[in-house]
């Protein structure tokens, strides 16, 4: 039978309060209004022409808008030529922003940092027949799908490339992947903010944005889907402040908080045992518009007696009055099998593996740390005493993730899993 791992006696809390990563960051140019590069390197912007404008959710002077006729190029940015944004072959990196595109000439420039030189760049582009964002790094491109980039609409674009891998995320969702090209990069000219540039073209800008742009971040690191989300729901119409899953019994308590919403018409609550695969579980009705703090709950019953999983995790996904939807971060909360014989007193955990073990008499144990891809990590023998002993285990080293802990006894063992923030 499943047992509830405890905290304070009687609940344990996993609490997911999520903020904007800023490690690896390189470059943020919050675009509110100017061309002025808020992150370490204090990279020099310079605007030719973009305009201030509202945001998402219609805050006056928070983005940058670009108009451009079809044959000329009126408006952009460019920032300087910096080492910190100038990745290399091997190098893994991140460009994210919000925009919306109010109109597709064949293609309008998001962000390009010499594209036509090897570097990365993203562009809007309608030769397939329907508009789709493009990632393009050392030569080599993909494109997102068909109905992922509506006119007129806000959307959150991520760019990633990771190892061998290039990826486009559409409102933290996954949309595209492919491969990079096999250019070398070179990077002789400033990044263009809203339009494209190559040096034999005249003029040199080309292929103007018609549209807005908003939260532009650079990293020099792949973030992970989770990361993503975390922006996504920070620069779209739902301010998500907070989402949160607790254990009591054999259910769990979901809890979010918006700091605003625009249009939102309900909450789809979802849920998963492999934190891929997610299934509809609940709709709970959203509070439409507001610029308040809206408190939402929902829980999920029975839950952990009838998923067989180690782990559960939730998202929600926000639906528009005009079916637009975007996703939240992920939570998850942790269940342990057998009896109380072992206790995780905190998961995720953060410096340390506090444990609770009962034996009914004087042991002599192992405790074992597995990876995820089932690499031995550590081993650290313990000597119990009858009764209930609480053991911390330093896991500093330890990088983000989930890991397996095997507690071997005499005549048996028991493993249970460990998130490590």
């Amino acid at each position: 039978m499943k047992k509830i791992t405890t905290l304070l006696s009687t609940l344990v809390l996993f609490t997911h309060v999520f903020s904007q990563t800023t490690v690896g960051m390189v470059a943020y140019f919050p675009l509110n209004g100017t061309v002025t590069d808020a992150g370490p390197n204090s990279i020099v912007g310079t605007n030719f022409g973009a305009t201030a404008t509202t945001n998402r959710v219609g805050t006056a002077n928070s983005a940058m808008n670009f108009v451009n006729p079809s044959s000329v190029v009126s408006q952009h940015a460019t920032h300087a030529i910096n080492a910190n944004t100038s990745f290399g072959t091997n190098q893994n990196f991140t460009i994210a922003f919000a925009c919306i595109v109010t109109s597709t000439p064949r293609a309008g420039g998001l962000y390009d940092n010499n594209l036509n030189y090897g570097g990365p760049g993203l562009f809007v582009w309608n030769s397939n027949g329907f508009p789709q964002i493009n990632f393009n790094f050392k030569n080599g491109n993909i494109g997102s799908t068909n109905g992922a980039l509506p006119l007129n609409t806000w959307k959150h674009v991520a760019a990633v490339r990771n190892g061998t891998v290039t990826q486009i995320y559409i409102n933290g969702v996954l949309n595209a992947t492919g491969a990079p090209g096999s250019a070398t990069p070179v990077y002789s000219f400033p990044a263009r903010i809203g339009t494209m540039f190559f040096n034999g073209f005249s003029p040199p800008p080309y292929n103007g944005l018609n549209g807005k742009m908003d939260e532009l971040r650079i990293y020099n690191r792949a973030l992970t889907a989770a990361e993503i989300l975390v922006l996504s729901s920070t620069a779209l119409p739902i301010k998500l402040t907070s989402f949160t899953a607790t254990t009591q019994q054999s259910n769990v308590h979901l809890k979010w908080q918006t700091a605003s919403e625009s249009n939102t018409q309900h909450y789809l609550v979802q849920r998963s045992s492999n934190g891929t695969n997610f299934l509809n579980i609940a709709t709970v009705k959203a509070k439409g518009n507001s610029v308040n703090n809206t408190t939402y709950n929902h829980t999920d019953g029975n839950v952990l007696t009838t998923v067989n999983s180690p782990i559960i995790y939730y998202r929600l996904q926000a639906v528009d009055i005009d079916g637009k939807t975007q996703y939240s971060p992920v939570v998850s909360v942790g269940t342990i099998s057998k009896s109380d014989d072992i206790v995780l007193l905190q998961n995720p955990v953060k410096n340390n593996i506090n444990l609770q073990l009962n034996v009914p008499q004087k042991e002599n144990i192992v405790i074992a740390i597995v990876n995820a891809s089932g690499q031995l990590l550590q081993t650290q023998p313990y000597q119990l005493q009858a009764g209930k002993t609480v053991l911390s285990l330093p896991c500093t080293s330890l990088s983000s993730g989930i890991y397996y802990l095997t507690v071997h006894y005499k005549n048996s063992k028991q493993t249970i899993t460990v998130l490590k923030e």
